[in-house]
């Protein structure tokens, strides 16, 4: 029974440290890019993968300037899918956000007069 609770203890311990090192920086500013200039609140989910996946793919690719190897994410690693997870959670959360604040601000919400 020891062993469980060391296994869990140190997967608890990882995904603390996994989440601890994300960098949240591209996905805020791009979140919050989309979120402004959207034209519509709907889609959140395929707004918020788009996001993702700039956010990934920038830095990923961009050693490639300098004619070095492209650096890609390891998805092997427990670490790597929790920080996607994560970030990915992070976009869904500020498009809608930023969307909801754009209408708000914007009189999107006001209600038609009754005929």
């Amino acid at each position: 029974m020891n062993d469980i609770w060391n296994f869990i203890i140190g997967l608890g311990d990882g995904m603390s440290n996994a989440l601890g090192a994300a960098n949240t920086l591209p996905v805020l500013i791009i979140g919050i890019l989309i979120g402004l200039f959207q034209p519509k609140t709907d889609h959140l989910a395929l707004k918020a993968l788009i996001t993702l996946l700039i956010a990934i793919l920038v830095p990923a690719l961009w050693p490639t300037l300098n004619g070095r190897a492209p650096v890609w994410p390891n998805v092997a690693h427990l670490s790597t899918i929790a920080q996607i997870f994560m970030l990915y959670i992070v976009a869904f959360g500020i498009i809608g956000a930023f969307g909801a604040l754009k209408s708000v601000f914007s009189g999107g919400g006001k209600a038609k007069a009754a005929h």
